[in-house]
């Protein structure tokens, strides 16, 4: 993996944790920790001196990660193979693919602050 930093691309070497994952996407929050989504094995965030797995079992609604997104809110907005997990910072709230209008779900990027 590598990150674009000064502008230059600078090699960045993964957490511990995140090796063995077959990392899809990777997102970067409001606070600087850095959510990995995986193939299949649900999602790593990695920030503050450690790092949590989510998958299933904690109520992300899909341990196929696809994308990720970030609301004025700074809730994490994580687009899954079957629907979409919000979390809150403590909880996942889900939403089912029968539930939104669309079978395509689209990111659009805001400012902070707009």
């Amino acid at each position: 993996m590598y990150r674009y930093i000064n502008g230059r691309l600078e090699l960045a070497r993964l957490p511990e944790a995140a090796r063995g994952l077959r990392i899809r996407t990777v997102f970067e929050d409001h606070t600087g920790a850095y959510w990995f989504g995986t193939n299949n094995q649900g999602v790593l965030r990695v920030g503050g001196g450690s790092s949590t797995r989510f998958t299933m079992a904690d109520g992300l609604r899909n341990n196929g990660i696809q994308a990720f997104a970030a609301d004025r809110e700074n809730n994490v907005w994580i687009g899954t193979t079957s629907g979409i997990s919000v979390w809150d910072g403590q909880h996942f709230r889900n939403y089912y693919l029968r539930t939104v209008s669309s079978r395509t779900v689209w990111v659009r990027a805001h400012r902070p602050g707009s």
